[in-house]
C-alpha cells in the first residue's frame, strides 16, 4: 500500500513550534512551558487536551490536523 499526497493532506502533519504558535496566536513560550509541565509530571506526550507534539532529533514538531485553520462549512 503506498501513500498518496491527498493521503496526506487528508491526515495532517508536522509542523515547527513557530508556526503552530501563530496558527493559534500562542506565545511560544507558551508551548516550552506546556512541554516542560509534561516533562515535570513523567509524561513522554502532550496531557489531554494540549496539542499533541514528538521530538525529531533535537526539534519539536505539533501535529496540525488537515482542517484546523479552515472556517467551517455553513
Amino acid at each position: 500500500m503506498s501513500v498518496t499526497v491527498s493521503d496526506l493532506q487528508i491526515a495532517g502533519r508536522w509542523i515547527p513550534a513557530k508556526t503552530y504558535a501563530a496558527i493559534h496566536s500562542l506565545p511560544v513560550q507558551t508551548l516550552v512551558n506546556w512541554r516542560f509541565h509534561d516533562r515535570k509530571a513523567g509524561r513522554s506526550g502532550a496531557a489531554p487536551g494540549y496539542p499533541p507534539y514528538r521530538y525529531f532529533g533535537g526539534a519539536v514538531r505539533y501535529w496540525l490536523p488537515a482542517d484546523a485553520g479552515r472556517p467551517e462549512a455553513a
